[in-house]
């Protein structure tokens, strides 16, 4: 995906929504960012990113 295909679509869902991380057992808000940021810290750069383990980012859209 182009650039700017990327942006457009990444524009439309935060239009009028907003994406924070599902929190596993009784971790706190900060304590789930952070094992998002370990995750994404472990990805791979190729042509385009790639998530070693895309299976363990949870996320929940919310409308704004």
């Amino acid at each position: 995906m182009a650039q700017v295909e990327f942006v457009a679509t990444f524009s439309t869902l935060f239009h009028s929504a907003r994406c924070e991380p599902l929190h596993t057992g009784q971790e706190t808000d900060r304590e789930a960012r952070e094992r998002l940021v370990q995750i994404m810290d472990d990805s791979i750069s190729k042509l385009t990113l790639q998530v070693r383990d895309p299976a363990a980012v949870k996320l929940k859209w919310t409308r704004i």
